[in-house]
C-alpha cells in the first residue's frame, strides 16, 4: 500500500498495488487476459508500468478512499491480493 494520496475534486484516495511481474514485457496472452480481467473485476484494474526499455511490472492496483476505515482496507488487500494470486498462478 502507498503512503502517497492523490486528489479528485474534494476526495482524497489512496492505492493498494499487487505486482504479478517484474521484468521483461510479458507474454501478449498474459496482456489479453488481464484486459479481458478489467471488464469482469469491480474492484481494480490491471496496468503495465514500464520502467525503462527492459523492465516492465504488471500489477493489479485498487484505489479507494484515504480515510477508510479498517474493515475497508482490510476488504481492499483482500481482494488485491486474490485477483493477482490467480494471474500468479496462470503465468
Amino acid at each position: 500500500m502507498r503512503s502517497q494520496t492523490h486528489e479528485t475534486g474534494d476526495r482524497e484516495y489512496r492505492e493498494v498495488v499487487s505486482p504479478v511481474h517484474v521484468g521483461e514485457m510479458p507474454e501478449p496472452k498474459v496482456m489479453a487476459y488481464c484486459l479481458q480481467q478489467n471488464d469482469r473485476v469491480h474492484y481494480g484494474s490491471w496496468r503495465l508500468q514500464l520502467f525503462n526499455d527492459e523492465t516492465a511490472a504488471l500489477v493489479f492496483g485498487v484505489n479507494f478512499e484515504a480515510n477508510a476505515g479498517p474493515e475497508k482496507l482490510k476488504f481492499i488487500i483482500k481482494i488485491v491480493a486474490q485477483t493477482a494470486d490467480v494471474l500468479g498462478k496462470v503465468i
